[in-house]
């Protein structure tokens, strides 16, 4: 599991009473866990009181996950990851990952019958999903990368992984209990001081240490700001704690606002920061004024280093009064100081800041409640009411505000916030009530009760909305109806209803489409329709929001200002019955909607200001709108029936906004457009019918956004250069887009031109006069080859993106860019040289140049003092790197994966701030250089498949090394074995105290390991797998927290130590020469054990005792089947999933091939059990393959394949000896799932096979219900029919290990009887000298003896 601290945008960690909107997120497959799974761990951790997220939308999304799924996992302190087998055929799953690992929270990943290796890498049943999706997907690498990054994070991180082929509730609900257990446990434990419980408080340390940089020794002084009750303090308790070590002058004052609003207060603050900042020696004088107290403070920062931590200052001349001046400290100090209003931190005194989002529940809550049911009361109670002291602290900033910020905050905070509204539309509506809307949100977010996401929708805290919605419950706690503001649909609904309402009634909420498992009344309302007659008392009603119902009668208040009548029922609109003061109307998602009428009325509301008709299918035409006298926006987004818009729409003079998006069959747009002297965005992205822009688009004076990207338009008209405010083109993907106009260089504003996946094939010189241009982006354009050398008169220029595009060379010219900050030009295939004036980059960060054909690096890279990225992988022709890398002093990624270099420069030793290396696949590279050791700040080495075959002595000195992943090709270490020596750790290789995954697969370790391997004691993921050594240290049952051991084709390792009871995988397949392995009983995590061709290991001790296990291979271990059938216990089996080992026989109570599926009255069919007997010829090693996939189950319907899975037999045996395979497919398996009714199950060998050496001998199917495997108790003397399936298994095993007993005792007397009668013979006629003839022939008599013996014996083998 993970927990990360948050950033300056997110929180982090795990809840507590300062919680975000919900506590837990559920990220899930629907089709795989929904209904056997997920719904069932929602609603226990509802039980408990743990607000939980789980979307019932399920597969109803477009080609973007919903806004509403982003906004929740934003709004989560911890997220629930159910990694399911079909999890990675969803695109939408994956970007809640993405999303999930970005905001670096809480993680706990479920391995839903999943391997989480598979997971890390994408094998098994992600393979095909990630297939598709890069198909689907295939001019979005990075959106492909960055999936593939977060299975990756996912899957090495410890969780819960669920193998259990058993489909019980039990195992559900242990499993559920397990994670409620764990929610919980996160949600307690993080008080409001700084104590052993605060959970995540380490981590935001850490992060906000790095963010200090001490060890530069410059003056920090750090602002944390965030709403009241977030935990600044408990941040900055915590921060002097972990920094009070390093001062010796040093003070902590608390309560600044409080003691500076007393008489005196600054004078009695200054006196005590003098007395804690003072010598010990010596006499302190008291101040009594502020004037000299802050000379005496001057003096005495000047002259020491400090450190000085203010809480909750709230006016800057706190600040000046009490540290004055950021240049009077001296070096190496450090200052923090907290507050919840970022106006107190002004650039002159504050040089860092960060915000704090996390919410901690109180000490006492801690200390005094101990059992659930006292942890449910005071969640109910924080539902309806705050506690006083909580609700004060909340209420200090609302107190603040002035009038009308305190009207738009409870706006917010009943309204606005839950229905995700943007800033921009709350604004609009804001103003529509003639509010000072920009400037009141402003003020909020600098008080911290809001805040602004990056998607510009509104969020404000669980507990700041819920005071707010307080303050409105205090205006009367009995009638709803003398409230200002109704949220709660029972109240409305009894309110309307009972026509109760009043003048005081401001506001109301609405919407039916929403379904609430906490309001199941509201199914009643399902065909709700209001009377208008309702609104009439609310004389003061200004919003109003109506979603998905009907209303009956003609007019509503005219004081109205809002209106929102999304799923309007209506198919034609009536402008004119519109209250006359309406500001804002909202008719999205209308579907029903073709036409609005009326407009032509003087009745219109002339006060309309916004029209938004968005995902209204069926609108056929927009009607005259010269009427709307103050229309500022109109959003017509999705209206794919559209052709044409009202020729009056181009005379609307107070037009600052028209959205046209995915108008798909708009052909046309308004020839004059000459009146939209106001417009200041027109938005035309994806109306691929559109051919040509008006020509005198040129009189759009105001427009700063054009997007016309996914059109069909030939060329811009020539009047486009009147647009002197433009600031933002965007063409991309306009594929009949050839070039640009001349005139494009006298767009004097533009700050982003993007030309992305365009048909373009030439830009002209004149775009080197856009002086302004910031942004240049040409990626995929793959006819454009040149670029002109104008581009290096773009001064203000930072970023240009041209990757995958055909660009052979980058103009001399580019060097020029003073202000460039990032070059991208990685997959231009044709570019192989950079242009020498490029060392002239003073300002970039980051260079991208993977994938080209350049030569070499020119030394002048070394100049390039801000460069943080570089990227040259993929670059065939580079074999080296010059000296000059060395002097890259910012660089913090370097990566050169599937790189031609043959080695690294000594300088390299000099990027001290280097934390990503990436050599992967750089099969040239044989050694790094011993100044490797130098990179202090190294904290990911990635060497996979290098030709490297020793590390340097100074590899133990990369002491923040947290990933090391240099396996080896295994081929390639076997083809050049003979040439290679044996690889020795290094003693120095342990001080790698922080490392938490190694992969030194195929190194060839020999000998032993050492024991001082258990320093590497955070060790989670270690792969050993492919090498020499012999023996494992026993001290390796140290390493606490290690989840997975890979030790597989180990062929020299003969035994196994104690392991780590925390090992949740063990993987020793191949491993040829183990004999023992020590008792496994400790291993109550394990869930997956291979050890398959293991054929000297004698026993598997412990075994029994492993009741997490789910999977266990053991094909090839012939010696100790016998020993591990005795220990296959009912406990084991009643979990396992896949289980392989030597065998002949199936039991009897398997179905033989086929089995139909006949539905049982109130029994719901759990799993099913297919059972198969196999061997693998051994007469083609050529074809290899790490396990079985040939056996394949299939659902058929009178005779036809509906469906089919692969069972995949991890571990192929190596020997022709027969082998059984048993799998249990519980419930939430597609092949269970695909089972109705008089279907039939089959098993069969796929056709044609990937490995024809696979016979199947054998095969059955068992159809397991609701009460055949879960009983616990005793089952001794149950006759077989009642057995549950787990205790029958273990018999069978039990009687197959009796009669494999008995047969190889009677083969041994057999076959010594012949050996005793042979030596005998031959001895006799040795011993008289016979004729060598006759010896020959008694020899052959008595070999053909021993063949008919033996087959005898076998034939009455199987009579009995």
């Amino acid at each position: 599991m993970m927990m990360s601290s948050s950033s300056s945008s997110g929180g982090g960690g795990g809840g507590g009473a300062f919680r975000l909107r919900w506590d837990v997120f559920l990220s899930f497959r629907g089709e795989d866990t929904r209904e056997c799974f997920t719904k069932k761990l929602y609603e226990s951790l509802h039980k408990q009181g743990v607000r939980a997220f789980m979307d019932d939308e399920g597969l109803d999304r477009g080609d973007h996950i919903a806004t509403t799924l982003l906004e929740a996992i934003d709004d989560s302190a911890a997220s629930i990851v159910i990694i399911s087998p079909n999890y990675a055929d969803s695109h939408w799953c994956l970007d809640e990952l993405n999303r999930i690992c970005d905001l670096e929270r809480l993680i706990i990943p479920v391995f839903y019958k999943v391997d989480p290796s598979h997971v890390r890498k994408q094998l098994g049943p992600f393979q095909d999903g990630f297939n598709y999706l890069e198909k689907r997907f295939a001019n979005e690498k990075d959106k492909i990368l960055k999936w593939r990054d977060s299975m990756l994070k996912i899957g090495g991180l410890a969780g819960f992984v669920f193998n259990s082929s058993d489909d019980d509730d039990g195992e559900h609900d242990n499993l559920i209990r397990r994670l409620v257990k764990r929610v919980l446990k996160e949600l307690s434990n993080t008080p409001m001081v700084v104590s052993e419980f605060a959970v995540g408080i380490n981590e935001r340390v850490e992060k906000v240490m790095d963010l200090l940089q001490l060890q530069s020794n410059n003056v920090k002084v750090l602002g944390l700001y965030g709403m009241g009750g977030v935990g600044k303090t408990t941040l900055a308790k915590a921060l002097f704690n972990s920094l009070v070590g390093r001062f010796k002058r040093r003070c902590f004052i608390s309560n600044v606002r409080q003691f500076a609003s007393k008489d005196d207060g600054l004078v009695s603050i200054q006196n005590n920061i003098i007395k804690d900042l003072s010598s010990q020696e010596g006499t302190r004088s008291f101040i009594s004024d502020v004037k000299a107290g802050i000379s005496t403070i001057k003096r005495i920062v000047r002259e020491n280093r400090v450190l000085l931590v203010l809480d909750d200052v709230d006016h800057v001349n706190q600040l000046d009064a009490l540290i004055g001046k950021r240049e009077w400290f001296h070096e190496g100090s450090c200052i923090i100081i907290t507050t919840r209003d970022t106006t107190v931190l002004p650039e002159k005194h504050v040089n860092e800041l960060y915000e704090v989002t996390e919410l901690y529940p109180e000490e006492a809550w801690k200390n005094e409640l101990r059992r659930l049911e006292e942890w449910e009361d005071v969640l109910e109670k924080l539902r309806t009411i705050r506690p006083g002291n909580l609700h004060d602290v909340l209420k200090i900033s609302y107190d603040g505000l002035e009038e009308q910020e305190k009207c738009i905050f409870l706006d917010i905070a009943c309204f606005f916030v839950q229905m995700g509204m943007k800033r921009d539309d709350v604004i609009d509506v804001l103003r529509g009530c003639g509010f000072r809307g920009e400037i009141a949100t402003t003020v909020l977010v600098e008080k911290c009760l809001i805040k602004v996401r990056e998607d510009n929708t509104l969020w404000m805290h669980d507990q700041i909305r819920d005071m707010g919605r307080q303050i409105v419950l205090d205006e009367n706690h009995v009638d709803p109806g003398m409230r200002s503001r109704l949220w709660d649909r029972a109240e409305i609904m009894s309110v309307l209803k009972s026509k109760k309402g009043t003048r005081c009634i401001q506001g109301i909420v609405l919407d039916f489409k929403e379904r609430s498992t906490a309001q199941p009344q509201a199914e009643k309302y399902d065909q709700v329709t209001l009377d208008t007659k309702s609104f009439e008392p609310m004389v003061n009603l200004r919003l109003l929001q109506i979603d998905n119902l009907s209303l009956e009668g003609k007019f509503l208040p005219d004081e109205l200002k809002w209106l929102q009548w999304r799923g309007c029922p209506l198919e034609c609109i009536h402008l004119n019955t519109l209250p006359r003061e309406l500001a804002v109307l909202d008719l999205s998602n209308g579907e029903k909607i073709k036409s609005l009428w009326g407009l032509k009325s003087h009745k219109v509301p002339e006060t309309l200001m916004v029209m938004n008709l968005s995902d209204c299918y069926q609108l056929a035409a927009i009607p005259d709108l010269s009427w709307c006298l103050g229309l500022e926006k109109i959003n017509l987004v999705n209206c794919i029936n559209l052709t044409r818009i009202h020729e009056s729409i181009g005379s609307l003079t107070t037009l600052l906004n028209l959205n046209l998006t995915r108008c798909e069959n708009l052909i046309e747009l308004p020839s004059d457009v000459s009146g939209l002297k106001h417009l200041e965005s027109l938005i035309l992205s994806e109306c691929s019918k559109l051919k040509a822009l008006p020509e005198n688009i040129g009189m759009l004076k105001s427009l700063k956004t054009l997007a016309a990207d996914k059109t069909a338009i030939v060329k811009l008209p020539e009047s486009i250069f009147r647009l002197t405010k433009l600031e933002r083109l965007v063409l991309d993907s306009c594929l009949y887009l050839r070039r640009l106009p001349n005139c494009i260089g006298k767009l004097c504003s533009l700050l982003e031109l993007s030309l992305n996946h365009s048909g373009l094939q030439e830009l002209h010189n004149t775009v080197g006069f856009l002086k302004s241009l910031e942004k240049l982006s040409l990626i995929g354009c793959k006819s454009l080859t040149l670029m002109p050398d104008s581009i290096g008169n773009l001064e203000s220029l930072t970023e240009l993106l041209a990757s995958n595009s055909g660009i052979k060379e980058l103009p001399s010219t580019i060097g020029s860019l003073s202000y460039l900050r990032i070059l991208s030009v990685g997959d231009c295939k044709l570019l192989n040289k950079l242009p020498d004036s490029f060392k002239n980059l003073a300002s970039i960060i980051e260079l991208k140049l993977d994938g080209t054909s350049i030569r070499y690096l020119p030394d002048q890279i070394g100049e390039l003092k801000q460069l943080r990225k570089l990227e040259i992988g993929n670059c065939c022709n580079l074999e080296s790197l010059p000296e000059s890398i060395g002097q890259l002093a910012s660089l913090t990624t370097l990566n050169i994966v599937n790189g031609n270099i043959r080695e690294l420069p000594a300088s390299i030793g000099l990027l001290e701030n280097l934390v990503t290396l990436t050599l992967n696949q750089c099969k040239m590279l044989k050694q790094l250089p011993a100044s490797v050791g130098n990179l202090k700040s190294l904290c990911h080495l990635m060497m996979m498949g290098t030709a490297m075959s020793d590390l340097p002595e100074s590899f133990g000195m990369l002491s923040r090394l947290r990933t090391l992943r240099m396996a080896k090709n295994p081929d390639l270490v076997s083809k050049y074995a003979e040439n290679t020596d044996s690889f020795v750790i290094p003693s120095s290789f342990c001080n790698l105290t922080l490392l938490s995954e190694l992969d030194a697969c195929a190194w060839r370790l020999s000998g032993k390991i050492p024991d001082e391997f258990e320093k590497l004691s955070l060790l989670k993921t270690l792969n050993l797998g492919q090498n020499n050594f012999h023996s494992l240290p026993s001290s390796l049952k140290g390493l606490s927290i290690l989840k997975e051991l890979s030790l597989p084709n180990c062929t020299e390792l003969i035994s196994l130590p104690s392991l780590p009871s925390s090992l949740i995988m063990l993987n020793a397949d191949n491993c040829y020469a183990l004999e023992t392995i020590h008792d496994m009983s400790n291993l109550e995590s394990l869930e997956e054990l291979k050890l398959t061709n293991c054929k000297k290991l004698i026993d598997i001790p412990g075994l029994e005792c492993l009741k997490s296990l789910r999977r266990l291979y053991l094909s090839g271990c012939n010696a100790c089947s016998s020993k591990v059938c005795k220990r296959l216990s009912k406990v084991v089996l009643r979990n396992f999933q896949n289980l392989s080992m030597p065998g002949t026989k199936l039991p009897e109570w398997l179905s033989r091939e086929t089995v139909s599926f006949s539905k049982r009255k109130n029994l719901e069919l759990t799993s099913v059990v297919i059972g198969v007997i196999f061997s693998i010829k051994q007469n083609n090693m050529k074809n290899q393959m790490s396990g079985v996939v040939d056996v394949q189950a299939k659902v058929l319907k009178l005779g036809e394949e509906i469906f089919s899975t692969s069972l995949y037999i991890g571990g192929v045996p190596r020997t022709d000896d027969q082998h059984i395979y048993l799998r249990r497919c519980n419930n939430y398996h597609p092949l269970v799932s695909a089972l109705k009714d008089s279907d039939t199950v089959c098993v069969a060998k796929r056709n044609p096979p990937f490995d024809e050496r696979l016979e199947l001998k054998k095969c059955g199917v068992h159809l397991i219900f609701e009460g055949d495997d879960d009983y616990e108790g005793d089952e001794e003397s149950l006759d077989k029919g009642l057995q549950s399936v787990s205790e029958r298994l273990a018999r069978f095993f039990k009687t197959c290990d009796e009669g494999a007993d008995a047969a190889e005792s009677k083969d041994d007397k057999g076959q010594h009887e012949l050996e005793e009668e042979k030596e005998e013979v031959e001895t006799r006629l040795l011993g008289a000298k016979g004729n060598s003839i006759l010896v020959f022939l008694l020899n052959l008599f008595f070999v053909l003896l021993g063949w008919f013996w033996l087959r005898c014996m076998s034939s009455a083998e199987r009579k009995d």
